[in-house]
């Protein structure tokens, strides 16, 4: 008798849905957020003002993302926790990295309904919480494994001195754990129990502080347009007993105040040296400083780490040398010939404006043309016009060449002819002819002898 009440109050309760969806009436899920203890439950609502298969890609998607939510990342790492607890946007980034991950590992996932209208779309997906448990930890047994492998690989190399590459298996140790670097992970190795991302994390740690970068002498001077005469040395060693040179080390190298041409990475050689060539330094800045910086993301494969992986590596101090160099100008030697109406001026027009402008633009100037990176030749010649009614014109025309004396060849050329000015004296109106001039050779000289030196 029981048993039959309970079959026609089922049959009822499922007449009663279909009579309310009949109508148009939303299902109880949709309502009311299903509470199920043994389960994650995700809920995902997409307007349908996309095409069908967007919103419902969409729906899906807010759906997994609400399972991924309830998954709590609890941090057991003592390491990562202290990491963490210190850097607080680090630890934000950490999370939401990890979570993303538990999406991304979702699967087993099921569809158990779906329900739209004339403007909504409604997704309802469910997992297990022991199925997804039991496949999670079959993932973590294989991970564990993999960087347990990475972990003896990284010892092996330490203890016969290949630092490189033992930076690089103890880095790679956290990839096959990334989804479950927040966990007590337990291994072998060294003969005992470990906590696996803690002892990765220490050993790291240990070695990186070990590693002394060097160079004897770390103040350098320079000229802008121009390559350093020297490179800029350095060394890489494990410190201790004995300094031990570090191969095939790479770092990053970059200007961290001014800018110049050079290469962005380099590796030590197998004595533990590396020589950084600059090319060409491009800023008028009189102090300019360069880092060459430890790359360990390169070790560990650069630009296709996850964002997890990444976020755990930056929260590490790398190895760094800073070289300073005192910029000076670029040596200029200057040769004026201006005159007006045939006689040579006493005092130039035009040579004092032109100096001004490449002063400004960090040039220097020297009176020895054997000492100069560049000549400037200036040729300069006003003449008389006509007069009329009291107003004096005049005709001035001027020539400038810039040659670049290292390379022997003619960098800049150019002519301003027969500009017209007029004034109550010849003379003032020659002046005014070659204040125009002046002007003109500015703006079109000093974007050329710019760009020339940033080339």
């Amino acid at each position: 008798m029981r048993r039959t009440t309970t079959l026609v109050t089922l049959q009822l309760l499922l007449l009663l849905s279909s009579v309310s969806l009949l109508f148009g009436g939303k299902p109880e899920w949709v309502l009311k957020r299903p509470i199920v203890p043994d389960a994650y439950v995700g809920i995902g609502m997409m307007h349908k003002s996309q095409p069908a298969s967007a919103y419902a890609e969409a729906a899906k998607n807010i759906a997994l993302n609400d399972i991924a939510s309830q998954i709590t990342v609890t941090i057991s790492s003592d390491v990562l926790r202290k990491v963490l607890e210190t850097q607080e946007a680090l630890a934000d980034e950490f999370q939401s990295n990890i979570r993303a991950s538990a999406k991304a590992d979702l699967e087993g996932v099921e569809l158990l309904d779906t329900y739209e209208d004339d403007d909504e779309y409604w997704v309802y997906l469910r997992i297990a919480k022991s199925e997804y448990e039991a496949r999670r930890a079959a993932k973590m047994r294989n991970a564990v494994a993999i960087a347990q492998d990475l972990a003896l690989n990284g010892r092996r190399s330490e203890h016969e001195g290949n630092v490189a590459h033992a930076f690089g298996f103890y880095g790679r140790t956290f990839i096959p754990l990334e989804k479950y670097l927040s966990e007590p992970v337990e291994a072998q190795l060294d003969g005992k129990k470990v906590l696996l991302v803690n002892e990765m994390y220490n050993s790291l740690q240990s070695l990186l502080g070990r590693l002394d970068v060097t160079s004897a002498e770390t103040k350098i001077a320079g000229k802008i347009g121009r390559p350093l005469k020297k490179s800029l040395d350095f060394s890489a060693s494990l410190g201790g007993a004995s300094k031990t040179p570090v191969a095939n080390l790479p770092f990053t190298v970059r200007f961290t105040r001014g800018s110049g041409s050079m290469v962005d990475h380099i590796l030590t050689d197998r004595n533990g040296r590396a020589a950084i060539d600059v090319q060409k330094i491009t800023s008028p800045e009189r102090i300019q400083t360069i880092e060459a910086k430890m790359d360990l993301h390169s070790l560990l494969g650069g630009d296709t780490l996850s964002p997890v992986v990444q976020t755990l590596l930056s929260s590490f101090t790398l190895p760094k040398l800073t070289f300073t160099l005192n910029v000076s100008g670029v040596d200029v030697f200057v040769e004026a010939n201006e005159s007006m109406f045939g006689q040579k001026l006493t005092e130039n027009r035009i040579e004092p404006i032109l100096k001004s402008s490449l002063g400004e633009q960090g040039f220097a100037f020297v009176n020895d043309k054997s000492q100069a990176s560049l000549a400037i030749s200036l040729t300069a010649e006003a003449r008389k016009g006509s007069e009329l009614r009291g107003l004096a014109f005049a005709f001035a025309s001027a020539t400038v060449s810039v040659y670049d004396l290292e390379t022997n060849r003619e960098v800049f050329k150019s002519s301003v002819e027969e500009v017209k000015q007029g004034s109550n004296s010849f003379e003032k109106a020659a002046y005014k002819g070659f204040q125009v001039i002046a002007e003109k050779l500015v703006d079109e000289l000093m974007p050329r002898l710019v760009q020339k030196i940033q080339q």
